[in-house]
């Protein structure tokens, strides 16, 4: 059984990597636009199978239209104004502080945690940017703040520049422009790499390479899979041959009859009182789960501001 398992566990992540050979885009009806009946839906690389939420041509369109190098959303603009400009001397976080004590005064809502990420961290930024590497965390944040000005990109899904400047940018949609654009699910990039596989996605008439970045997608999802097929899949294989070798299942049945064995012994020697020990430490746990007090929010301390050890970051002069 144990050899069998291990057969198992090794044609499934065969398999798994098969199909990210294929993954993640998929033909999906479109938006009416005028160029086409049918676009093709883009999932993340991460997503092998390809089944997980997609976006279209317009909403890719709509990220890589509004940049054509890294420096137009990694230079200057957003948080990273005042981010450049701050002391990078200590380890870094970022706290709901009240504004004239200083002090922690309530929990942080889902969106300042993800403000608290390492990866906007000026440690991070400073980091990445002495060995010229751009960030997922900061493309995602900053494309939006970015005009859309390509007409021929545009014009590419049956719009103009105008209307797609209007349009939201979607944060799966940028998730899916990094992806391809890293060749995996990684959070950084080389600058140079970064603007060469962009322009890639570009034809030389200007309007959008669907092929191309389609092809990028699936290249990140190849990487992705082989790095399963690695870890954890390889790990699998070796703990099933253990498990083989050692006759693990008969270990197991025995173990088994051993805890059944004393589970019996227990109830025939006190009854219903070998059960009290168990009982308490459910109901501990079940009490400790429903009983959770939900955080007060103290409306007057919504001052976030950049925590470096016990001392305010200090901007530089």
């Amino acid at each position: 059984s144990g050899l069998l398992s291990g057969k198992l566990s090794a044609r499934m992540h065969l398999c798994v990597f098969a199909v990210g050979l294929s993954a993640p885009m998929r033909q999906v009806p479109a938006a009416s636009t005028r160029a086409s009946t049918v676009r093709m839906g883009y999932t993340r690389g991460s997503d092998l199978l390809g089944t997980g939420p997609s976006v279209s041509e317009r909403e890719v369109v709509n990220v890589l239209g509004r940049w054509k190098s890294y420096t137009q959303w990694n230079d200057k603009i957003g948080a990273l104004a005042e981010l450049d400009r701050m002391e990078v001397i200590s380890p870094w976080s970022e706290l709901v502080v009240d504004g004239k004590t200083g002090k922690l005064r309530r929990p942080a809502t889902d969106e300042e945690k993800e403000m608290r990420t390492p990866a906007r961290s000026p440690q991070r930024r400073a980091w990445c940017q002495k060995r010229g590497l751009a960030q997922r965390y900061w493309h995602n944040a900053n494309v939006g703040l970015l005009p859309f000005k390509d007409e021929a990109m545009a014009r590419s899904v049956g719009a103009t520049a105008a209307q797609l400047n209007r349009e939201p940018i979607s944060r799966l949609a940028c998730g899916v422009v990094f992806d391809a654009i890293s060749d995996g699910q990684g959070g950084i990039v080389e600058f140079g790499l970064c603007d060469e596989r962009r322009a890639t996605y570009q034809r030389p008439d200007g309007t959008f390479d669907a092929k191309a970045f389609g092809d990028g997608v699936r290249q990140a999802t190849r990487t992705i899979a082989v790095g399963y097929a690695v870890y954890p899949g390889i790990l699998n294989v070796i703990f099933a041959y253990v498990g083989y070798r050692i006759d693990a299942y008969h270990l197991i049945v025995e173990a088994a009859g051993d805890f059944v064995s004393g589970v019996q012994t227990s109830w025939d020697t006190t009854g219903a009182a070998s059960l009290a020990a168990p009982m308490l430490l459910a109901a501990g746990y079940v009490y400790g789960i429903a009983m959770k007090p939900t955080p007060t929010v103290d409306a007057a301390a919504t001052d976030v501001r950049y925590q470096i050890g016990e001392r305010t970051a200090r901007l530089k002069k």
